[in-house]
Parts: C-alpha cells; sequence; structure tokens
C-alpha cells in the first residue's frame, strides 16, 4: 500500500508505516494518534472557551456602556431640567419684585 504523504503518515503512524511496524510499534504509533487528537481537542476547545469568554465580556461591556450613557442622559436632562426651574424661579421672584415696587 503506497502513501501520498510519507512523511505525514510517518508523523501520525498510520498507512504503509503502521503495516510494516511490530505490534509494540503499532501501539506507540496508536497511543501517539490518541494523545495528538486529545491534543487538538483541547487546543479546539481552548479556543472556543476563549472566544466565547471574549464575546460575552465584549457583550457586557456594551450592555454596561448603553446603561451608563442612559444614566448619564437622565442626569444630564436632571441637571439642565433643575437648573430651568431655578432660573426660572429666580426670573419670577425679579418679575414679583419689580411688580411690587412699580406698586408701590
Amino acid at each position: 500500500m503506497f502513501s501520498p504523504w510519507p512523511v505525514l503518515d510517518t508523523i501520525l503512524g498510520i498507512g504503509y508505516v503502521v503495516d510494516q511496524l511490530g505490534e509494540e510499534d503499532r501501539e506507540l504509533a496508536s497511543s501517539s494518534i490518541r494523545l495528538l487528537l486529545l491534543w487538538l481537542f483541547l487546543f479546539i476547545f481552548i479556543v472556543c472557551l476563549l472566544l466565547w469568554i471574549e464575546l460575552v465580556v465584549i457583550q457586557t461591556f456594551k450592555y454596561l456602556t448603553k446603561i451608563s450613557v442612559q444614566i448619564a442622559d437622565i442626569e444630564v436632562y436632571r441637571s439642565v431640567y433643575f437648573i430651568d426651574n431655578n432660573s426660572e424661579g429666580k426670573n419670577s421672584k425679579k418679575n414679583n419684585s419689580d411688580w411690587s415696587s412699580i406698586w408701590l
């Protein structure tokens, strides 16, 4: 049996190379394949976990930013509203005092 990728087969321990190995070497090649697949699965799992964590962190940051912007808008609105009310109150007091001086 001829393999088009003998180097890859040697690394993975499959195909033509496995046919020429002894029993102990076949077990070693088999365990090497299992170990390689385990590391591959672990790597993929860690990458997916990190991407998921990053997604959660980014979404949480966007949500918190949105909330803080809304709170800031409310505070700005309140401060402007109170400033307007206070300025109207002062103006009305001035107007009242002006009217009172006229009537005297």
